[in-house]
């Protein structure tokens, strides 16, 4: 569970470098597939990501699902992703680990160090101005 308010990284940067981490290994990487389904708590989708490996072109593929819970003004009150085993597959190629992760900034360590060892400046991705 990650407190957005309290994360020391805000979700923009840590999604631009979480996505970015995982184009070190792999081409195209980005959702394959995306669905979505509404209500009137809030929105419930499945996504599904997948890349080549750069090394040997074998394609790698997880699936993510995602659920919010909204309030009566449309503000999230509730949000949770889960992702189903071949997440550690595709994280053992991309960032060359995976959890469980107990801590969000364990998972987020493993990010940085894959960028760096790819040469890539963590300053020049953060944006200026913190959001949530």
């Amino acid at each position: 569970m990650i407190d957005l308010q309290e994360n020391p990284i805000s979700v923009e940067d840590s999604a631009t470098m979480e996505a970015l981490s995982y184009s070190v290994e792999f081409d195209n990487w980005a959702p394959v597939d995306f669905e979505k389904f509404p209500s009137v708590e809030g929105v419930a989708w499945k996504t599904h990501f997948g890349g080549y490996r750069k090394k040997d072109g074998v394609f790698m593929d997880f699936f993510a699902y995602s659920f919010i819970r909204t309030n009566e003004y449309g503000e999230i009150t509730h949000w949770e992703t889960h992702v189903n085993a071949a997440y550690n597959d595709f994280l053992d190629v991309a960032i060359g680990e995976h959890g469980p992760y107990t801590d969000a900034n364990v998972y987020m360590a493993a990010v940085m160090k894959k960028l760096a060892s790819a040469g890539i400046d963590l300053r020049a991705l953060m944006h200026k101005e913190r959001k949530i």
